[in-house]
């Protein structure tokens, strides 16, 4: 179908995100795979082409998707393939903190905005959002959770674009 994507630019500073999240980490709990991310870029195209099949039929005229699900797809891609991982209880030096525990989520969360404010010009109201955090924080938890149940789902894709599409609009100014 399709070899690369204009959306795959991200990539590159999805790199740097992630490698200054590490730096950041607590490395007493936490775990970078820094391989993941080349899973992720490797596993995109082939999940995009799923989605525009989805939505288009196959057909060839018609292949632009918008950038919410563009987001949602990254986002799955990123609980599904984590980058972060908590070292087994016996390995870790100190206990998670709940920011810890919530690493590739809020990873998640950056990637949602820093695309956002590129793409249509508004940033995060953060003072605003901070009341809605948690509940979607905990909505991609679950679904880092059970991603491997609902993975075939291509609905969880549309889904969570329409929430994107929701947090653009209520929190971005």
């Amino acid at each position: 179908m399709s070899n690369r994507f204009n959306s795959q630019h991200w990539f590159p500073l999805f790199r740097k995100l992630a490698v200054k999240y590490s730096d950041y980490a607590d490395k007493g709990c936490i775990a970078f795979r820094k391989e993941s991310i080349d899973e992720i870029e490797l596993a995109y195209s082939s999940r995009i082409d799923a989605v525009k099949s989805v939505m288009f039929f196959d057909d060839p005229n018609l292949n632009l998707i918008d950038h919410h699900k563009i987001i949602a797809l990254y986002v799955q891609l990123f609980l599904e393939k984590k980058m972060f991982w908590l070292r087994p209880r016996e390995e870790r030096r100190s206990n998670p903190s709940p920011s810890a525990l919530l690493i590739n989520e809020i990873f998640c969360i950056d990637i949602m905005r820093i695309i956002l404010q590129n793409w249509i010009g508004k940033r995060l109201d953060v003072v605003k959002f901070e009341k809605y955090k948690y509940s979607f924080l905990k909505l991609l938890a679950y679904y880092r959770d059970h991603c491997e149940r609902h993975k075939p789902n291509k609905f969880n894709a549309f889904v969570l674009a329409h929430l994107i599409y929701f947090i653009e609009n209520e929190f971005f100014i």
